[in-house]
């Protein structure tokens, strides 16, 4: 943990120390690159890599205080850049722009210049992207917001956490007796998914085994001490491990521990590097793990017949090619702008039809529900729509509405980040504001796929927090039963 003092901020504002460490990452990488580019027969394209640094220094903007008064760690704006600029160089983008690319899944007949001409038009438009994004944040400015009034602390968080995770539980058990039993359900991500439960049962099943995940986030919330109970972290893991047998998303796995940890550092006004830097290091294999282990699945009869070995190293490595290959060979961004218009036309608004249709369930919804962008993807460029594939918020925007499409996307994002930086501001210590802008700064953005994961995740949300008040008026009732006459003062 770094410790020194910090301005006052309810965003928890950049110490000097912090501030040299992004900036020194961030010069590393460019440098790392670099060397890679113009020192070795496989670097990449001069244009891509030039590409590739304006994006780096629109995303350094920040970090520097440029639309920022103070720049803080969870300030909406900074937030953004940096969480979604530096996991994508650290997970792929700084491989991109130093190595090239020679091939793409869904670009089969482009040759190595042609796709990293694309690969550079990508990072100029995610440079644009942000560009925008900082001036929309500027554009809304004197957002009046209410203060909301400070509930009373629960003493029944905990009950309220182990009752609600009867919930998923039953959701996962009921998965599990159409599957034949649990081990069968969790061979169902190595088959079709025509072919698995969710097609033929409903997806709303999938979806209720995961809402168990809010209950830790929630409860920290409300309780900034509760990591601190080992029933806190029972309930974490178990609401970890049923969403994944459920699903057979290593990220809905995965995802739930980061959110913890950024609660507990909006609600300790620190951040616990050592401890991320772990969680970091296991998140990694994890997913080499959890990835081996659903390409054992495929063809498998029953779990005994699954077979892998766990390596810590081989798994380590597995997962993070696979983060790679995200970005590079198998990004769906590029396959966009490989492919539109040329090849395949732009959408004029198509996949943000399906926005309204995000808290219907597809069985109430007489016919189908418009696809989202990762379908659409999967199944007018790479020919395969039995699956999804992430276009990439700006992927999508321009696919959509070509580059005025960028354009006004993050101008209004901006706007829509503005506001909930004043709503926390406002309600910085609220139980409920907390997890909706912890939520909101880590998936929301303007793309299909983003606000399905966001207004998701805020239903249960917002449904744990009432539970945790009526569990609360529940208790306070049986409190307030007057005794009968006679009982009182010992008579």
């Amino acid at each position: 943990m770094i410790r020194g003092r910090r301005p006052d901020s309810p965003y928890l504002a950049l110490l000097p120390l912090e501030r040299g460490a992004f900036i020194g990452g961030l010069l590393l990488i460019v440098v790392l690159s670099g060397i890679v580019s113009f020192g070795s027969e496989s670097g990449s394209h001069p244009l891509l890599f030039g590409a590739f640094l304006v994006y780096v220094g629109v995303l350094a903007l920040p970090l520097f205080g440029a639309f920022l008064r103070t720049p803080g760690l969870f300030h909406p704006l900074f937030f953004y850049a940096t969480w979604t600029g530096l996991r994508s160089l650290l997970t792929g983008d700084a491989v991109l722009g130093a190595t090239g690319l020679e091939f793409h899944r869904a670009l089969a007949g482009m040759s190595r210049t042609e796709l990293e001409l694309v690969a550079a038009q990508s990072f100029l438009l995610e440079a644009l992207a942000l560009v925008a994004l900082y001036v929309g944040y500027g554009l809304f400015r004197n957002i009046r917001v209410p203060s909301l009034r400070q509930p009373s602390q629960p003493r029944r968080l905990a009950k309220a956490a182990v009752l609600w995770m009867v919930l998923p539980t039953a959701a996962v058990a009921i998965l599990a007796m159409e599957a034949g039993s649990l081990g069968n359900l969790m061979l169902q991500r190595g088959i079709a998914s025509d072919q698995r439960i969710a097609a033929e049962i409903g997806g709303h099943w999938h979806y209720l085994a995961g809402v168990g995940t809010v209950a830790p986030v929630v409860w920290l919330a409300f309780d900034q001490d509760a990591a601190k109970r080992p029933v806190f972290w029972l309930v974490a893991l178990f609401a970890a491990f049923l969403v994944f047998v459920a699903t057979g998303s290593r990220g809905s796995a995965i995802w739930p521990l980061i959110l913890i940890a950024l609660t507990w550092g909006l609600r300790h006004r620190a951040i616990p590097y050592r401890a991320l830097w772990v969680a970091a290091g296991i998140a990694i294999v994890l997913i080499g793990l959890l990835g081996e282990f659903r390409a054992a699945t495929r063809g498998a009869d029953t779990l005994a017949d699954v077979e892998f070995q766990a390596e810590f190293w081989s798994s380590a490595e597995a997962g993070y090619e696979e983060m790679v290959r995200r970005s590079t060979t198998n990004n769906g961004q590029i396959a966009v702008l490989g492919s539109v218009p040329e090849r395949v036309d732009h959408l004029f608004g198509e996949s943000y039809l399906s926005i309204p249709f995000v808290v219907i369930p597809s069985r109430l919804w007489p016919g189908d529900t418009p696809d989202a962008a990762g379908k659409l993807n999967a199944t007018y460029i790479y020919g395969n729509p039995l699956t999804g594939i992430p276009t990439g918020v700006v992927g999508e925007a321009y696919w959509n509405f070509s580059y005025a499409g960028i354009l006004l996307a993050f101008l209004l994002f901006g706007g829509v980040l503005r506001f909930a930086g004043s709503v926390y501001r406002a309600n910085a210590d609220h139980p409920l504001i907390i997890p909706i802008y912890i939520y909101l700064i880590v998936f929301l953005a303007p793309g299909s796929n983003q606000i399905y994961n966001f207004v998701h995740a805020l239903v249960p949300v917002l449904g744990f927090y009432l539970f945790v008040r009526v569990v609360e008026r529940v208790r306070l009732g049986e409190a307030s039963v007057p005794r009968p006459a006679g009982m009182e003062g010992g008579q």
